[in-house]
């Protein structure tokens, strides 16, 4: 946000948190489910893929997608371990 000021520009968006954002708790989960949707989404397109470059490429991007959350639940299980501890 800064470099568009310093170039004379008003960015168009807010950083400040919306209105259900309690904590990385939220995000963890909002990220979750948006990987679980990437997921279905490329399922969906692998489904209907006949070209055998795009099917690997779409296979290689649902595996990034499927290793984001085994990261995303590590993350989770952290702070959920956190909160255990105190």
């Amino acid at each position: 946000m800064g470099v568009i000021i310093n170039l004379g520009g008003m960015p168009e968006w807010e950083l400040a948190p919306p209105p259900w954002f309690a904590g990385p708790e939220d995000i963890i989960k909002s990220s979750l489910e948006g990987e679980r949707r990437a997921i279905e989404q490329y399922n969906r397109c692998l489904e209907i893929a006949e070209d055998p470059d795009l099917r690997h490429r779409l296979e290689q991007i649902k595996r990034d997608e499927e290793y984001h959350i085994e990261r995303l639940n590590d993350l989770w299980a952290g702070l959920t371990q956190g909160r255990q501890n105190v």
